[in-house]
């Protein structure tokens, strides 16, 4: 084998090895947040209609999702997705208002909401700053979750 041909093979095990780690990734990322399951559950294939904010922030189970993922709401529910690099392993999720609990929290710095799920138990997403902002005129509405004031939040 030639020199130039010896590179080339470790240039492409070096793509295939990158690509099937970001896969990996991915999939333990969907799994451990706890997104598969929410997807089962609230998986949508359609287009959101309304107004959504990108390059949120959001902590979903033990899994943060720092910048990544759009945030929509509207009177059908709230909408989450990662934007497109992210998404693999991750369906579009639209989770009607009826079917989650909400603590909205505000202060001079950081809005943040803590949703949870009946129908999905042991599930917890945290949204901050502007997909917390979008989702407060309607979580205003929704049944509160009751979480302690004090409750610690690592973002």
């Amino acid at each position: 084998m030639t020199t130039s041909g010896f590179v080339a093979l470790i240039a492409i095990a070096f793509v295939a090895f990158f690509l099937a780690l970001w896969c990996f990734i991915l999939w333990l990322a969907a799994w451990a947040s706890g997104w598969r399951r929410m997807a089962e559950r609230f998986g949508t294939a359609f287009e959101f209609a309304g107004e959504v904010v990108s390059f949120v922030s959001a902590r979903i189970g033990i899994a943060n999702y720092s910048g990544v993922l759009i945030v929509g709401a509207n009177d059908q529910g709230l909408y989450l997705v990662p934007i497109r690099i992210y998404r693999l392993f991750h369906r579009p999720l639209l989770i009607p208002w009826t079917h989650l609990k909400a603590d909205a929290r505000e202060s001079a710095i950081l809005s943040r909401v803590l949703l949870t799920f009946p129908s999905v138990p042991g599930k917890r997403v945290w949204l901050y700053g502007r997909g917390a902002e979008q989702c407060m005129p309607y979580v205003q509405n929704v049944e509160p979750h009751g979480a302690e004031p004090d409750e610690q939040v690592s973002s």
